[in-house]
Parts: C-alpha cells; sequence; structure tokens
C-alpha cells in the first residue's frame, strides 16, 4: 500500500511537469502502464481489448468522423421536420403536405435519421 501511494505521488509529478505537451503524454503512459501492471486482479482479455478499441477510436480520424456525422443528422433532421410540417415550396397541390417530390424526400429523409 506504500507502495502504491508512492507511485501515485510520482504519476502525479511527472505529469503535471512543465515540459513539452508529447513528452509529458509519453511519461503519463508509462506511468499510467506501472500502475496498470500493479492491479490486483490483472486486466482481463476484454479490458485489454476495449481499451485498445478506445485508443483507435480516439485517433483524428474519428474525431473528425463524428462531427461530420453529427452534422449531417442535424441538418437531416431539419429537413424531415421542414417536410414533416410542409413548409417548403416543393409542391401547393394537392397539399404541401401530400405530393411526389416531397415524399420522395421526406422518406429518404427518414432513411437516413434511422
Amino acid at each position: 500500500e506504500q507502495q502504491e501511494q508512492q507511485t501515485m505521488v510520482v504519476v502525479h509529478d511527472e505529469c503535471s511537469g512543465e515540459e513539452d505537451e508529447d513528452d509529458t503524454h509519453k511519461i503519463c503512459n508509462h506511468a499510467v502502464a506501472a500502475i496498470l501492471q500493479t492491479l490486483d486482479p490483472p486486466l482481463s482479455r476484454s479490458e485489454k481489448i476495449r481499451d485498445q478499441l478506445l485508443k483507435v477510436f480516439d485517433t483524428r480520424f474519428f474525431q473528425i468522423l463524428g462531427v461530420i456525422v453529427l452534422v449531417a443528422v442535424v441538418v437531416d433532421g431539419a429537413v424531415f421536420f421542414f417536410m414533416l410540417m410542409g413548409w417548403q415550396s416543393l409542391c401547393d397541390e394537392p397539399s404541401p403536405t401530400n405530393c411526389e417530390p416531397r415524399n420522395q424526400i421526406y422518406n429518404i429523409s427518414v432513411q437516413i435519421l434511422t
């Protein structure tokens, strides 16, 4: 227990330095890896797989992809709402909520949202 407290102090000291950000992350990763090796019980295979998967999803590519998907869902949701309410100028006859161009866009919008 005393060794674990010392390790935590060392990790805190190393991770809060005035160093370059990349060097700090390297030091913190090594310190965290040292703590994880001393866990009782050790990490299971599924926990290790989960951690690797989360590291992959934390890359720049997936962050940008998430923002793109978020914007696409908001825009498509707006299109869906306007088609649902009949607030569009695709057709006026027989009614703004029952014409072929509106129905096609409405159906496509529903499919994208689901």
